[in-house]
């Protein structure tokens, strides 16, 4: 079974979320997916940098779901 790595950027201040962000690629396992989802978020946040960051309050949501067969 493939997984689906789902991203939505965040922001405390604003109280709501950005839409979500489906990952290009299919992770082999679910392991393999939740711990890719650790690492974009952080590099989401770099990418807007701390003074951007702690303004809004942003923080990153992600999920993984099983690949029912529509992407593959």
């Amino acid at each position: 079974m493939k997984y689906i790595l789902i991203l939505m950027l965040c922001s405390g201040t604003a109280e709501k979320c950005f839409k979500e962000v489906k990952h290009e690629f299919l992770f082999e396992d679910y392991y393999s997916c939740i711990t890719n989802g650790y690492n974009l978020s952080n590099d989401t946040l770099n990418t807007f940098g701390k003074p951007t960051v702690n303004s809004n309050k942003f923080y990153v949501k992600f999920m993984c779901f099983e690949d029912k067969g529509e992407n593959t």
